[in-house]
């Protein structure tokens, strides 16, 4: 005999018998019970049910009641299959038979899965604050808080990634933390205020190190979710691709040459509805081309690498153009992104510099991370860092086209 605190989801009655379908620990069950016409079951009630399993005929599972009680009869109704368009009310669609409930086990599993990936290869799993006291030079716009008691400005997370590295420099450890972040960078179907982040970080590791695991841990999701996802085809490994090779065949120019041709560039990029004038360098020609073309044509996940060090402040250089960083592309969406880390404090100092002036001189608020680039000088080790948009994910493999349908109280 077993005993289940579930709510009704599904009745359909016989003239002795009810089935019914209850909603028990966030999936469907099916159950048999003698139909009792003194007080009908009813869709939304909540009961206390005891039972035995049993095998149909047909080789399927179904519950036969012994007995229940009805513990909450609702006040309110959500008729079945009815969507709910309001964010603010989008976890009441889990009581409509939509996929609510479905999505909710599912990034719960993701998340399981994640930290049972790191576990499993030795890495720590580690905190960085949410209120930071200091901006940086990042170009992500923060979300600002000034109504604490001690008076103080405090901004909440945009990236963990500095302190992540610290920890990593104190410890000599394999990290991962699931975070949230805030940046204040618009509503789109991909963007929200609020959002979850995976980082991760192996010692002794470069950026193909990276793909790899990025590889590894996509690949144990999609087996994992099985027909739950439309990617449960992928092949892997993944293809690679060098950004620059891919430019230079969709443009037919020589990224190598120190001169571009604006002229043949726009012949090229009128057939996909862009044009850029003479102002654009090597690194923004390339940059357009991955996101208005290339990212937007790739359906199959794919990772890119390769990218100009002027967008990698964080990065290592790999030669004076580019920097060792990727980013796995999946359905038109960026979902991973990583790189060597930079190590040497001398072109750190350089580069995050160049950054807090640039946003000074745009008139936006910025502050030098003198913090981390002091903490640098202890010596931080060979490494590569990555960072993974779990709400973009979790929306992709599932199918969704925004990110908000991922979560019960999305940010809107």
């Amino acid at each position: 005999m077993e005993t289940f605190y579930g709510r009704v989801v599904n009745v359909r009655i016989h003239k002795f018998y009810i089935f019914f379908d209850l909603l028990y620990k966030a999936q469907k069950l099916p159950f048999l019970a003698t139909k009792d016409t003194e007080n009908p079951l009813k869709y939304g009630d909540i009961l206390f049910i005891r039972a035995n399993e049993h095998i149909n005929n047909n080789g399927t599972k179904i519950y036969k009641v012994e007995n229940y009680d009805i513990v909450i009869r609702p006040k309110k109704i959500l008729p079945r299959k009815q969507h709910l368009y309001n964010y603010e009310q989008q976890y009441l669609n889990a009581l409509s038979g939509n996929r609510m409930v479905e999505t909710i086990r599912l990034r719960s599993s993701i998340f399981s899965i994640i930290r049972d990936f790191f576990g499993a290869r030795g890495f720590l799993e580690i905190e960085t604050p949410i209120l930071q006291n200091q901006l940086g030079s990042s170009s992500a716009n923060p979300v600002v808080t000034r109504s604490l008691k001690n008076k103080k400005e405090y901004y909440l997370k945009r990236s963990g990634e500095l302190q992540q590295k610290q920890i990593v420099m104190v410890t000599m450890s394999d990290v991962y933390e699931i975070s949230k972040v805030f940046r204040d960078q618009g509503q789109t179907r991909t963007t929200m205020v609020e959002y979850s982040m995976l980082d991760f970080y192996k010692v002794g590791a470069d950026y193909t190190y990276g793909m790899t695991l990025t590889e590894q841990l996509l690949k144990v999701i999609v087996e994992n979710l099985g027909n739950f996802t439309k990617y449960n085809n992928i092949k892997f490994p993944l293809p690679k691709i060098k950004l620059s090779n891919m430019v230079q065949d969709i443009l037919n120019i020589d990224l190598e040459s120190n001169e571009i041709d604006f002229e043949h560039v726009n012949a090229a990029l009128r057939n996909h509805g862009l044009s850029v004038d003479c102002s654009y360098d090597k690194a923004q020609l390339i940059e357009l081309v991955f996101g208005a073309i290339i990212k937007r044509n790739t359906t199959s996940p794919v990772i890119y690498y390769d990218f100009p060090r002027k967008y990698c402040p964080l990065g290592k250089p790999k030669d004076n153009e580019y920097a060792e960083e990727f980013k796995l592309v999946i359905d038109g969406v960026s979902i991973g992104h990583g790189y060597t880390e930079l190590t040497d404090n001398d072109l750190q100092r350089k580069v995050l510099t160049q950054q807090y002036l640039a946003r000074i001189e745009s008139g936006k608020e910025a502050y030098l991370e003198e913090d981390y680039l002091n903490s640098m000088l202890y010596g931080l080790p060979p490494m590569t860092g990555v960072g993974i948009g779990l709400d973009r994910l979790i929306a992709t493999l599932l199918g969704y086209r925004n990110i908000r349908q991922t979560k019960a109280f999305p940010f809107y």
